[in-house]
Formats: C-alpha cells, sequence, structure tokens
C-alpha cells in the first residue's frame, strides 16, 4: 500500500524495521517458554528444553518487534504515522495528524492476566526445589504484568499530538473551536 511521509512528502511504499507483532502474543510465548523450561516431554527434558527455549526466544522476538517495528519511509528513515485526517492540537496550535495509543485485545489481556495469576498462586504452593523454577516465576510475571497492560491500553487511551507530546489537546479541523484557532493565530491548512 502506497503511503505519504508527512516528513518528506514522499508517496512511495514504507519499510519496517523489525515487522509489527503482538504484543499479547508476545507475552504469552515468553511467559510459556520460561514456565515450560523445567518441565518434561515424553518423560525426558532432552526433547522439551529446546522447545521452550525456541518458545521463549519467538515469544522476545515478537516483544521486541512490538516496541521496535514500525513503518519508515523508504527515503527519509522517519516513521510513518497513519493519517486519520488533520486535526489542531490546542496546546502548541499547530496542525497536525493525530495518533492514538495502541489498544490490546481486552480478552486476551484478561485471560493472560488469570494464566499468570493462576501460575503464581500454584507456584505459591509449591516448594522449590531447583533454581530452575525461579524461571516458572518469572514466565507467569512476565504474563501477567503483560496482561495488566493490555487491560491499562483499554482503560485510558487518549490521543496525543505528535509534535508537542500532549495528551487530550487534539480536536478535528471541522470543529468551530479549531476555525476560531486557526483565525486567531493565522495558520494555514496545509491540503
Amino acid at each position: 500500500m502506497k503511503l505519504i511521509c508527512p516528513n518528506c512528502h514522499y508517496i512511495g511504499t514504507e519499510k519496517y524495521r523489525i515487522h509489527t507483532a503482538n504484543l499479547l502474543l508476545g507475552g504469552f510465548l515468553t511467559g510459556t517458554g520460561l514456565a515450560a523450561i523445567n518441565r518434561e516431554l515424553f518423560g525426558t527434558h532432552i526433547l522439551a528444553t529446546p522447545i521452550a527455549i525456541l518458545v521463549t526466544l519467538g515469544g522476545v522476538y515478537y516483544l521486541i518487534s512490538y516496541f521496535y517495528g514500525r513503518k519508515d519511509c523508504s527515503t527519509c528513515n522517519k516513521k510513518i504515522t497513519s493519517e486519520k485526517g488533520k486535526s489542531i492540537c490546542i496546546s502548541c496550535n499547530t496542525i497536525t495528524t493525530h495518533s492514538a495509543k495502541r489498544k490490546q485485545n481486552i480478552y486476551g489481556s484478561i485471560i493472560l492476566s488469570i494464566y499468570g495469576i493462576l501460575g503464581i498462586t500454584s507456584l505459591l504452593f509449591g516448594e522449590i526445589t531447583s533454581v530452575i523454577q525461579y524461571l516458572d516465576w518469572t514466565g507467569y510475571l512476565i504474563m501477567l504484568a503483560i496482561g495488566l497492560y493490555g487491560i491499562s491500553t483499554n482503560i485510558r487511551s487518549a490521543q496525543y499530538c505528535t509534535k508537542c507530546g500532549e495528551e487530550n489537546t487534539i480536536i478535528p479541523l471541522d470543529d468551530p473551536k479549531a476555525q476560531e484557532l486557526i483565525t486567531q493565530n493565522n495558520l494555514s491548512v496545509p491540503e
């Protein structure tokens, strides 16, 4: 799909730094892989441990891709934001594109949180027989933390200005207050 770069106005295809990924899936794979390192598969650790390590590495790749995977312009290497329409920021009086913070799937976040809580609860009633069992704790804590983060993204979803970074200061250009700000500050509306 062809996009326009808000920085250099080049129209073309974007390039990915790292492919974007799902945060909840990354948390689930990382947590499950860490919790499964100490398990047995077909009565042996020989097969279970490499599979658990591969699952953990896949989850870590998804987590890194979620936070650092983005679309960049092919010519100027700046981040391409999805343009839903021009807006004005009432804080810095600039006409800009607005972007919303990413929301996670609420049901997946709740299930991941419950899975982390149940795993931690089961570990509380067991005894620690080896140091590797701390990886179980780490895996379940990762699932719980990412699940709670996913829930929080649905509770607080705010729009922010791409220039000044202020939240909840964006209004669309067709709003009467926006028209008033444009005339007061003699702003020119870009095409």
